[in-house]
């Protein structure tokens, strides 16, 4: 690491405040060793009503910001309420593209039937844009209380290929009049399976329709493809919340 003066300290914060709209506390300078053409500029910002540490590349050459993102391993970001949906005890939760043999996708069994309110932390945390970070599923009957004083436990770890997460009944995942091979056999309806999706996705998460039947979601994968856990809380041994993090 490499010591930078003063002037080039005011430079990129200066020019990091303007490239993040938003004020940029400088507190180190370094060389990128892997990029010698490149600084690497680590300081804050105020984000989430709180200290954000954000680090911003920048080119030795014109000084100009290449890439930004927040650098803390956890954050705690805001979600919304994206719409209410209704579950059966069967459910799967998985990348949409997926046929429903496929090993890396969860289908549990055991989840608390009824209404479930869906929520979604939607935000910008580095220079690929604004996505879905953290999807959250709570069963409507069991109340917010008795859930937040259970644990969080990780029962699946989901694969992702086409950078979308979905969580549906199990009854309308991939399925034409109650079977699989007649759904994959049909090119229209997986096309227009599929096309719901992405177009749900598209616009970061929304609510997956049968009919006037709101059965499932559909979310963009933070950063896109790889594994992500899939976490649940139990009461009674039924599954009444879900939490998916792209982080």
């Amino acid at each position: 690491m490499k010591n930078i003066n003063d002037a080039l300290h005011k430079i990129l914060e200066e020019k990091a405040t303007e490239y993040l709209n938003t004020k940029f506390t400088l507190t180190e300078i370094a060389e990128d060793p892997d990029h010698p053409d490149q600084y690497e500029a680590q300081g804050t910002i105020l984000r989430y009503d709180a200290s954000v540490n954000v680090e911003v590349t920048f080119t030795k050459d014109g000084l100009e910001p290449r890439y930004w993102m927040i650098a803390d391993e956890s954050i705690t970001m805001p979600s919304k309420h994206i719409g209410t949906i209704r579950l059966g005890k069967d459910v799967c939760v998985t990348d949409p593209c997926y046929n429903r043999d496929v090993w890396c996708m969860a289908q549990l069994d055991n989840v608390n039937p009824g209404l479930w309110d869906v929520y979604a932390s939607i935000d910008e945390i580095d220079c690929w844009g604004k996505r879905t970070y953290i999807l959250e599923l709570f069963h409507r009957d069991s109340t917010r209380e008795q859930i937040k004083e259970l644990s969080w436990k990780e029962c699946a770890e989901l694969g992702v290929d086409s950078g979308q997460m979905s969580v549906f009944d199990d009854a309308y995942y991939r399925l034409k009049n109650g079977s699989e091979a007649d759904f994959e056999a049909d090119e229209s309806v997986r096309d227009r399976f599929y096309d719901i999706c992405c177009n749900l996705s598209q616009n970061y998460a929304g609510i997956y329709r049968a009919g006037n039947k709101a059965v499932g979601v559909v979310c963009s994968s933070g950063c896109g493809d790889g594994s992500y856990p899939l976490e649940v809380k139990e009461i009674d041994g039924k599954i009444v919340a879900m939490k998916i993090s792209f982080m």
